[in-house]
């Protein structure tokens, strides 16, 4: 059992848990005890959420580092650094043959890795537009990843002269295998020019719609579902 702290992350144990049980009671709280804990460099906040398989632990920080952690102990296995900090959870799945996990970094950058070793095995762009921001976890499908597309373009308007907004939300579709982009899915149109505010700054839309969340497939169906943030 797992728990995360403020800047880095603690491991608690709680004693054997029955077969397939991932989750804690409320009674087995107050018997938890820390077990070992592991302190992301240069982090001050952990966007990214851990993953886990039978013996291995991968957490992100971010200032780029990825980690393999041996969850008993907290050792680590192997360790890559990317250019930009790692800001979504790790997706597990497999790039054609090879066990894989695939991150998205804050440069719009998707990067997949070889999960037993940290081997680069592909990066790709991901961004839709200028401001685009990729917060929520990438989901795998047979050979496709579908990687939701938010925003910060909102941010941007506290500038009064600033011409809000021409960026919008939405998905992309890349190959596990390679890294190609299939597909792109825009929840607006195009932006236009919409008048003017009472700075007399030209205003624009239609725009935001930012997939902030982790999308869900339907295979049965062949639909995917994704929820929008403001503005």
């Amino acid at each position: 059992t797992r728990a995360v702290s403020r800047r880095g992350f603690a491991a608690a144990s709680a004693g054997a848990l029955a077969p397939g049980v991932s989750s804690l009671a409320a009674a087995d709280v107050a018997g938890l005890r820390l077990a070992w804990a592991f302190g992301l460099p240069h982090t001050v906040t952990a966007r990214s959420q851990p993953a886990i398989t039978g013996d291995t632990l991968f957490l992100a920080a971010e200032d780029g580092s990825l980690f393999a952690l041996d969850r008993h102990s907290g050792c680590v296995k192997w360790h890559r650094r990317f250019p930009a900090g790692l800001r979504t959870a790790r997706t597990r799945g497999d790039a054609g043959d090879t066990p894989a996990l695939f991150v998205a970094d804050l440069d719009q950058q998707v990067h997949a890795v070889a999960a037993a070793t940290g081997e680069p095995l592909w990066s790709a762009d991901a961004a839709l537009a200028e401001h685009s921001l990729l917060t929520g976890g990438i989901v795998q499908h047979q050979d496709d990843l579908y990687v939701p597309v938010s925003l910060y373009e909102v941010a941007l308007a506290a500038d009064p002269d600033y011409e809000c907004c021409r960026s919008h939300g939405g998905v992309v579709k890349l190959d596990a295998r390679t890294g190609e982009r299939r597909w792109e899915a825009h929840l607006t149109a195009e932006a236009e020019p919409r008048g003017h505010t009472s700075a007399g700054t030209r205003r624009w839309g239609p725009s935001g719609v930012p997939v902030w969340s982790t999308p869900t497939v339907d295979p049965e169906r062949g639909v995917l579902y994704v929820g929008t943030g403001q503005n």
